[in-house]
């Protein structure tokens, strides 16, 4: 996975602990594929980025 382009495109991202369970739950299936909590299931890999949620 790549990094952001700059130090200042990191930041840190305060997680609500229902956010964090849904994501536990969410790599339980997916985990099996690869480390990427969400994937393509039509090529069974990781998203190229986030335009398939828009």
């Amino acid at each position: 996975m790549k990094g952001t382009k700059t130090k200042s495109g990191e930041h840190t991202v305060t997680q609500q602990p229902q956010a964090r369970e849904a994501l536990l739950s969410q790599q339980a299936y997916t985990k099996k594929f690869n480390e990427i909590v969400f994937h393509d299931p039509r090529h069974n890999k990781s998203w190229k980025d986030n335009q398939v949620i828009r």
